[in-house]
C-alpha cells in the first residue's frame, strides 16, 4: 500500500470516527442543554443569594449602629436622671417617689430588651441584680437597700451592670426602741 493510500485510509477511519461523534452529540446534546441551563439557574441562584446575604449584613450593621446609639442615649437619660435623683439634699420620702417615678419612664423599655435597674429603698437584695458596697446607718436590715449608689441595666448587646447599693445595718430601730422604753414610775420614798 502506498502512501497516498494509507493516508486516505486515515481520512475515511477519522471521517468515520466523525460521523460517530456526530451522531453520539445528536443524541447527547438535548442532556447537555439541560444539564447546561440547571448550572446557568443555579449560578443565578447563588448570584441571588450572595447579594441577599450582602444586604442582610449591611442590615444588622445598620441595626447594630442603631442599638448602640438607643444604648448609649439610655445611658446618658440614666447618668441624668440618676445624678438629679440621689441629690441627697432631697427628703427621703421625696427621693423614693422621684425613684418611682424614673421607674415607671424606664420600665417600658425592659419589654425591648433595655432592662433599667432602679432599686427602691427597702427592696430585698438579689445578687444578679444588686452588688452590696456596703452598710448604713438605717432602720432597715443588711438584706434590704437603704440606699443606692448606681442604677444597673442589661442590654440586648450584652452590656450589663448590677446596681451598687448599701444595705441598712438596722442600728436606728434599736436606737428607736431604747428611746421610746418609758421609764420606771417613781416609788414612794420610805
Amino acid at each position: 500500500m502506498s502512501d497516498t493510500e494509507k493516508i486516505f485510509e486515515e481520512f475515511e477511519r477519522a471521517a468515520d470516527q466523525m460521523q460517530e461523534a456526530a451522531a453520539l452529540l445528536k443524541v447527547r446534546l438535548p442532556a447537555l442543554k439541560k444539564a447546561m441551563r440547571a448550572a446557568d439557574a443555579a449560578t443565578a441562584e447563588t448570584d441571588a443569594l450572595r447579594r441577599s446575604h450582602a444586604e442582610a449584613l449591611e442590615r444588622i450593621d445598620q441595626f447594630a449602629s442603631a442599638l448602640s446609639e438607643i444604648e448609649g442615649a439610655i445611658k446618658k437619660s440614666m447618668a441624668s436622671a440618676q445624678k438629679a435623683l440621689h441629690d441627697h439634699g432631697i427628703p427621703v420620702d421625696e427621693r423614693a417617689r422621684l425613684l418611682d417615678f424614673a421607674r415607671a419612664v424606664f420600665e417600658p423599655l425592659a419589654t425591648s430588651g433595655f432592662e433599667v435597674i432602679i432599686p427602691a429603698l427597702g427592696e430585698a437584695i438579689d445578687h444578679e441584680r444588686h452588688t452590696v458596697k456596703g452598710s448604713v446607718k438605717s432602720e432597715l436590715s443588711g438584706s434590704q437597700v437603704a440606699d443606692i449608689i448606681s442604677w444597673g441595666h442589661h442590654f440586648p448587646s450584652g452590656d450589663q451592670r448590677t446596681a451598687e447599693v448599701l444595705v441598712g445595718d438596722g442600728s436606728l430601730v434599736e436606737r428607736e426602741a431604747e428611746e421610746v422604753e418609758t421609764p420606771a414610775a417613781p416609788r414612794a420614798k420610805a
